[in-house]
């Protein structure tokens, strides 16, 4: 009974705030959540003799994470910004992860290593939020270019963030187009989707303004 509830209200939360955002996982969710609710399930059991075992419910919920999973769809926030400092200069800071508590707001503390493969360890303070950790993996690293990191929360496609900066030469190599942005994908995106495209998106323009003062203000002195 209490799994019942629980996941029922939960699939049927996730559905309707899927259903503006991406049909498919949304409709799949109500689908479920309308089948596991005690509710529901008494009247298929009157009316049509059908009655659900706990192993049917359990497996009727794996399936329906399955389904999700795949039908849904990456979400995206992009932000960007010119800096007038080299893109070997704007590197540098970058990937000095022990650096990023002198100058960065958002993510103030980097450890590990700017490596392939490597897990960090990362605090972000978002705006208007509590400081939170998370531990990703290096994915991408091509010094002066590409930084990227992969975050996941439990298992895959609950909660995954791809975090991307790409250095775009502009003047022949004299400036950076700054390109920050992160992809997510998962069960629980549109439950945190309207804070994460305002108070992290803000958290990213916050970096990216220090990043463009702290890359300028060394090439000045």
């Amino acid at each position: 009974m209490i799994l019942s509830w629980t996941f029922g209200i939960l699939l049927a939360v996730i559905g309707v705030l899927n259903l503006s955002l991406q049909l498919a996982p949304g409709v799949i969710s109500l689908v479920l959540a309308f089948i596991l609710l005690p509710p529901v399930s008494a009247i298929l059991e009157s009316r049509w003799r059908l009655a659900l075992s706990r192993r049917s419910k359990a497996g009727l919920i794996i399936l329906g994470l399955l389904l999700i999973a795949v039908t849904v769809r990456e979400m995206e926030i992009r932000t960007q910004i010119d800096i007038d400092a080299p893109p070997d200069r704007v590197w540098s800071i970058l990937s000095d992860f022990p650096g990023h508590s002198d100058w960065n707001p958002f993510i103030i503390t980097i450890e590990g290593e700017a490596t392939e493969g490597t897990d960090l360890i990362i605090t972000v303070d978002p705006p208007e939020g509590e400081p939170m950790s998370f531990e990703p993996t290096v994915l991408v690293v091509r010094p002066g270019e590409e930084l990227q990191w992969l975050g996941q929360l439990v298992l895959p496609r609950v909660f995954d963030g791809r975090h991307v900066f790409e250095l775009e030469p502009l003047d022949d190599g004299e400036r950076t187009r700054f390109h920050h942005y992160e992809k997510f994908r998962g069960l629980l995106v549109p439950l945190l989707w309207n804070s994460l495209n305002t108070d992290t998106r803000r958290g990213f323009e916050m970096m990216n303004r220090a990043l463009k003062a702290t890359s300028e203000s060394s090439i000045a002195g």
